[in-house]
């Protein structure tokens, strides 16, 4: 192993306190080129401005529908229920896809919203370093109401109760607040 990749592994293991292995697997996959991935792949990325599907969720519109009239809330909940529609959505927006394209996400590492809770949180950037030095964020469990810590890099694991999660810095792009967009 070159020297090189041993001190990056050493670096790793002392900061996050992870095996040998574990610090090993990250370090050669931040260091290998981006796996390719299909052009709708990429283009569904784009439009959502993920940089890798990693921080993305997607799941089944649910069939509920509010409204004052009554007909047609119930028309539009029956509606969902027979055909079903799937969104995407990451830190920044949210949109409507396809069943193949949600199949396509997930098999290229999106989360699943039946499975994955997705923890999203912003990197203090600039002036909020120096004024907020000692500030973490951490965000509730949806399964037992406990505080998971976000920490300083994208990450998943399991809570204490066995929810699966994943954290995500994606709350803020290029500095700025992003703006949700509804499809």
């Amino acid at each position: 192993m070159p020297s090189k990749l041993k001190k990056m592994v050493r670096a790793r293991t002392e900061k996050t306190g992870q095996s040998w292995q574990t610090a090993l697997r990250y370090v050669r996959a931040q260091a290998a080129p981006a796996m390719s991935v299909p052009p709708r792949v990429a283009e569904l990325l784009r439009s959502l401005h993920a940089p890798t599907a990693f921080s993305m969720l997607v799941g089944r519109v649910p069939s509920t529908a509010a409204g004052a009239n009554f007909e047609l809330v119930q028309k539009q909940a029956d509606d969902l229920a027979r055909y079903p529609r799937y969104y995407a959505a990451t830190g920044s927006a949210t949109s409507t896809i396809t069943l193949d394209d949600h199949n396509l996400l997930i098999a290229h590492g999106a989360a699943d919203d039946r499975s994955v809770q997705i923890i999203r949180s912003c990197k203090l950037e600039g002036e909020l370093v120096k004024v907020f030095t000692h500030t973490t964020f951490s965000e509730r469990c949806h399964n037992c109401d406990g505080l998971i810590w976000c920490g300083e890099d994208e990450h998943e694991a399991d809570c204490v109760c066995g929810q699966h999660y994943r954290v995500s810095f994606d709350g803020m792009i290029d500095g700025r607040v992003p703006v949700r967009v509804e499809i």
